[in-house]
């Protein structure tokens, strides 16, 4: 079994792009059990939960992954950036669900 996080994360956002979700938030926690500081996992984990939208649950699962990796990211200004995105688009996400 691979031992780089990135590996793992990479191939999380080919799930994504693949709309293989389940399989993307499984690669994000293999990255994460072996960075918990690689920002750019929770990114993709995250994003994952956003794009299945199948419940609320996911939504608000989505936002905690969020919340974990912005505050473990400190080094990557992209990510937290896009991680701040994706926090944005939930929160608009969550409240239209609740109008």
């Amino acid at each position: 079994m691979p031992t780089d996080h990135t590996i793992f994360s990479n191939r999380a956002n080919v799930h994504i792009y693949m709309e293989n979700f389940e399989l993307a938030i499984q690669d994000s926690d293999q990255a994460i059990a072996l960075n918990a500081s690689f920002g750019r996992a929770y990114l993709r984990k995250a994003t994952a939960y956003f794009e299945m939208i199948e419940t609320e649950e996911h939504l608000e699962k989505a936002f905690e992954v969020v919340q974990k990796g912005l505050a473990l990211e400190n080094q990557d200004v992209k990510v937290v950036g896009d991680l701040t995105t994706l926090a944005d688009k939930i929160v608009a996400e969550l409240n239209e669900n609740k109008e």
